[in-house]
């Protein structure tokens, strides 16, 4: 987090509670952690528009940063459809390799096998810098 956003209160409250929420992902508690990661995305939504704006590349990075965690939450209950929906949130902004790796996965287990291997392919390509061709 940088200094503006330390100097906001509202910030540093959001901050704090991802601290935790991070301690409790660490200690396997997922439920609680995504519980926690929900919240701080629902009262990042509530701030006021202004307060976003006045560093805006911070604040989103901050918002998909707590997005990217709560759909790895998501993963690890097996919540296949809250981790994709996340997940893709994330992913318009932003290629991230182990997102398109967990969702990949997530299409894998509910059968949705094209678009499995399109989102692994992806993450492949993320992880080794090189195109993949697909071949049907």
């Amino acid at each position: 987090m940088n200094d503006f956003m330390h100097q906001s209160p509202e910030f540093s409250k959001l901050d704090s509670l991802a601290k935790n929420a991070a301690d409790l992902f660490k200690q396997n508690k997922f439920l609680e952690s995504a519980e926690v990661y929900s919240d701080i995305i629902k009262q990042y939504d509530e701030l006021p528009a202004d307060l976003k704006a006045q560093n805006a590349e911070s604040s989103e990075n901050f918002l998909l940063e707590n997005r990217e965690k709560l759909s790895e939450c998501k993963f690890k209950l097996e919540d296949y459809d809250s981790a994709i929906e996340e997940a893709s949130k994330v992913l318009e902004k932003r290629p991230v390799y182990n997102l398109y790796l967990h969702v990949g996965i997530s299409f894998f287990k509910k059968g949705k096998y094209y678009k499995a291997r399109d989102n692994l392919l992806k993450a492949k390509e993320l992880f080794t810098g090189e195109p993949e061709k697909i071949r049907n």
